[in-house]
Formats: C-alpha cells, sequence, structure tokens
C-alpha cells in the first residue's frame, strides 16, 4: 500500500512539473530596425534620438513610423545609411528645422498616404544663418510623396516668414504623386511664403545623376531661392517639367520634360499656373524678381520656354524677370510676353526663334532646325603670333560648311530608306540597314554640333576618322542619337572631348 501510494505522489509530481514546464511561455526573439556602431535600436526613432553628431545610423530593416516623426532641430550632423531597406509613414516622414540630415545607401522613404513630403525642411529667421538646415540625399536614394522634398518657411511669434540657410543637394530619385484628393505635386516644393531675395536664401543643387518624375511639376519654385541644375539631371512633369515664380534657376544641362497636352496658363496665388511646358517663367502674386540662366540641357514639351504673366503683373513688375539663353536644345514652342527683350543668343530651336533673338546675333537654318549663335571667330588679325591659328580655324570653317549639301543629300537617303516598299505576298519585310557619313576629321581639331545633328534626327551613325592624342589615325563609329539629348548646347566639340565623350569603350 506504501508503494502504491510512493508511486502515487511521483506520478503525480512527475506531471505537474511537466505541466508547469509547458505552461512556461517561450521569450521571443528581440527585433531591431537599426544600429549605431554595433550598437542596436529597437526603432528607428529611438536610434535617431540617440545618435550624436557625425554618426550614421544604419538601417538593419524595413521601418514603418507610424505614430512617430523624425524631428532634427538640435542642429546634429546625422547620417542615416538605408542600407537596402526602406522607411514609411503616412505623411511627413522627417522634418528637418536645424541641422544636417544625408541619407545614404539604396532604399526609398515614401508616404503611404502622400499628402506633403518625406522630408519636410524649414529654415532660420537669422539672415545670417548659412547652413542652418541641410539635406543630402545619395545617387542611390528614392523620396517619393506628394512632393519629395517641401521647403517651408520659419517665424517667431507675429514676425514675418524666413527660410534663410536651408540648403538641399539631391543626386538620388524623387517620385511625386497626386495627394489623397487628387491634386498633383511636384518633386521639390519651395513654398511661396519664403520672400527674402537677399541674404542665405534656399539653394537647391540637382546633381548630374538625379532623376526626378511628377504626375504635375518636376519642380515647382514658387518662393524665393537658388537653383543650380547640372548636366545630366532628368526631369520630367506630366504637367510642366520646371516652374518658377521667384528667385534664380541656373541649367547648365539634363534633360526637362514637361507634358504634350493643350498649353494653359491660368492665374493661381496658392499654386501652379503652366501645364504643359518644359520651362516656365511665371511670375507670382509676390512680384520678386526671377533670373534664369541657361547654358545647356534639353526642353521638350508643347511649350519648349514659356514666360508668362499668369497674375497680370504691370509691366515695371515684370522688368524684375532676366532670362539669358546661351545654349540648349528647345524641342516645342519658345514664346515670351516680355516686349523688346530678345534673350536668346544660343541653342538649337525646331521652332524658329528669330523674335527673341537679339540683333547682330547669327540665326542658321539647317534641316528644320534653327540653331542661335555665332561660329567660334577668328583670331585677331593683327597678331602675327596667331596667323597659322587663324588659318587653321578658316579652313576648319570652310570644310564644316561645305559638309552641308552633303548631310542634306543624307538625310534624303536615310527618308527614302525608313520606307521600304511593300514586300511581295509570302515574304517578310527586311531590316533596312541605315547608311553612315564618313568623315575624315584627320586635318581638324573640332566639329560642329550641327554637322552631327541631321544623324542624329535620323538616328544614324557618323563613322569618324581624326588623330588621337598619340598621333595615330583611329576611326570610331559614334551613334549620333545619343548626342541629341545629352549635349545639345555645343556649337563646337574638341574632336578628342568627343570621341572621348560619345565613343563606344572597349
Amino acid at each position: 500500500m506504501k508503494q502504491m501510494w510512493r508511486k502515487g505522489v511521483t506520478m503525480f509530481l512527475s506531471m505537474s512539473l511537466m505541466l508547469s514546464v509547458l505552461a512556461i511561455p517561450a521569450l521571443a526573439a528581440e527585433s531591431y530596425e537599426a544600429q549605431i556602431d554595433g550598437t542596436s535600436y529597437t526603432t528607428l526613432k529611438d536610434a535617431f534620438e540617440a545618435a550624436d553628431s557625425d554618426e550614421t545610423i544604419t538601417l538593419l530593416a524595413n521601418c514603418d513610423l507610424g505614430a512617430d516623426q523624425l524631428v532634427l532641430e538640435d542642429g546634429r550632423n546625422v547620417t542615416i545609411d538605408l542600407n537596402g531597406f526602406n522607411i514609411t509613414r503616412s505623411d511627413r516622414l522627417i522634418e528637418i528645422k536645424h541641422g544636417t540630415l544625408t541619407l545614404t545607401g539604396q532604399g526609398t522613404l515614401e508616404e503611404t498616404s502622400p499628402n506633403y513630403a518625406p522630408v519636410i525642411l524649414s529654415g532660420s529667421v537669422d539672415d545670417e544663418a548659412e547652413d542652418y538646415t541641410v539635406l543630402n540625399v545619395g545617387p542611390d536614394v528614392t523620396l517619393k510623396g506628394w512632393a519629395g522634398v517641401f521647403i517651408t518657411t520659419n517665424k517667431i511669434g507675429s514676425s514675418p516668414s524666413h527660410a534663410y540657410g536651408v540648403v538641399v543637394n539631391v543626386a538620388g530619385k524623387i517620385v511625386s504623386v497626386k495627394d489623397q484628393g487628387g491634386f498633383n505635386g511636384a518633386c521639390i516644393y519651395l513654398n511661396g511664403q519664403n520672400a527674402d531675395s537677399t541674404g542665405p536664401v534656399p539653394e537647391i543643387n540637382i546633381a548630374s545623376t538625379a532623376e526626378f518624375t511628377a504626375t504635375g511639376n518636376g519642380i515647382y519654385a514658387a518662393g524665393y531661392g537658388v537653383w543650380n541644375i547640372e548636366n545630366g539631371a532628368q526631369l520630367t512633369g506630366g504637367s510642366t517639367g520646371i516652374e518658377i515664380r521667384a528667385g534664380e534657376l541656373n541649367i547648365a544641362g539634363g534633360t526637362i520634360t514637361g507634358g504634350n497636352g493643350p498649353l494653359t496658363v491660368n492665374p493661381n496665388g496658392n499654386g501652379s499656373t503652366v501645364l504643359n511646358s518644359a520651362l516656365a517663367i511665371a511670375q507670382h502674386t509676390t512680384k520678386l524678381p526671377i533670373k534664369v540662366n541657361i547654358t545647356g540641357g534639353s526642353f521638350e514639351g508643347t511649350a519648349a520656354l514659356n514666360v508668362t504673366n499668369p497674375q497680370g503683373n504691370d509691366p515695371e513688375d515684370l522688368a524684375r524677370i532676366e532670362v539669358n539663353v546661351e545654349g540648349g536644345a528647345f524641342y516645342g514652342v519658345v514664346e515670351s510676353v516680355l516686349t523688346d527683350y530678345p534673350f536668346i543668343k544660343g541653342g538649337s530651336f525646331d521652332k524658329d526663334p528669330s523674335a527673341l533673338v537679339p540683333e547682330g546675333v547669327a540665326i542658321t537654318e539647317i534641316d528644320g532646325l534653327w540653331w542661335v549663335g555665332d561660329l567660334p571667330p577668328a583670331p585677331d588679325e593683327d597678331d602675327d603670333s596667331s596667323e597659322e591659328h587663324a588659318a587653321q580655324v578658316a579652313a576648319e570653317r570652310e570644310f564644316w560648311e561645305s559638309l552641308t549639301e552633303e548631310l542634306e543629300e543624307l538625310t534624303t537617303q536615310l527618308a527614302e530608306a525608313s520606307a521600304p516598299e511593300a514586300p511581295a505576298t509570302g515574304t517578310q519585310t527586311q531590316p533596312v540597314s541605315k547608311p553612315a557619313l564618313s568623315l575624315d576629321a584627320t586635318s581638324y581639331e573640332t566639329i560642329p554640333y550641327w554637322a552631327v545633328d541631321a544623324l542624329a534626327r535620323q538616328n544614324a551613325t557618323l563613322k569618324l576618322t581624326y588623330i588621337d592624342a598619340e598621333g595615330k589615325v583611329q576611326t570610331v563609329e559614334i551613334d549620333c542619337a545619343t548626342i541629341l539629348k545629352t549635349e545639345p548646347n555645343r556649337v563646337f566639340f574638341r574632336i578628342e572631348d568627343f570621341v572621348e565623350r560619345y565613343a563606344p569603350k572597349n
């Protein structure tokens, strides 16, 4: 009996132990969203608040901020390495009020309910505060929202709003989509409340690797700022590539594309005014100065360039608009409300720009394209030391001008080749082999852009024989279509530079 009791107690204790073990919950493995110098953080917000100046936060997972917003306002210099991951929030992911934020690595910052922008910047009220609020966007970073970057103003009490010391450097991609109400935004939006035109005004630098795509505007520059666009940048707006209403815009190159629907201009004191223009210059109700300098780039839309007056500003206000075009390729209407102000001194146009070209500036029409600007001038005839170079320039000019007839003949050949006769029954049309133009340039130092433009427009090739830097004769074939949109502003190329840039690499 005692033995049975002991066995029963033993079984009871064993079962109790098993049940108690089963009742202990398993501990979940802790997850981390970010890391700083080997220390892991449960949330990106925790890491962002813990980061010291000049430290890098590296993402370890995709991060949805939820109700949290990342705010930088204490002047720190913080880097976020996306590390192949993404950051999301309904809207307004990051606000920079004072400090420097650098976004690197590969990944996307996205508004899931587009409303403002993934990154919002506000500047200082101090008119001496340089580099007060800075954003750097790396080449593999994508910003997606109603705007990608929204620049607004700051104020103290009842004082006027200011945005001193804002700097934005973009080398990556920005995608602008419609907001929740179906309204278009812009890849970068500079709020029109920024009316300061002196001091450290907002500066926006668009690098050669930048790529903007928008249902609305690539850039909407309502407030005053300074914009610099490098050659190679791509800005595509479903309605307008760039609309500037105040400030300074410097375009050294790149591809700026607007919509191809009807060109429309409507007054708007709180938003964009021009539809279907590559570049629209439209002074705001603020009547602030506008200065636009174009030395290169491709502009394509129903209007390639439109200088307009949607608000009906007075002539003395419009007199604060300054436009200078020294290069670029313009595909679309080019027009201006600025009477008696010819501002086109260089570039190529598929519509006659004569009305906007100053007296004394040459215009040459070749194959339906108008070229504005002189050929390189001959050296000073009184300078004996330059006689040899003067003869070289004269010989080159004569050679290239004589080429016009050959280019026109080739264009005709290409047009005929692109329309083959219908094939006989039961046979297939054979691909058309387009001819290439062969040029012996061994005696010349330069090659004019117009000489290859006819080929580019027909998607043909140039077979060029030249002497390289080592004095050797070389022959290369160059796809001229690659030149039409990337270097439309040049009148002449140095042959060495031309080959280096466009010849296929072995």
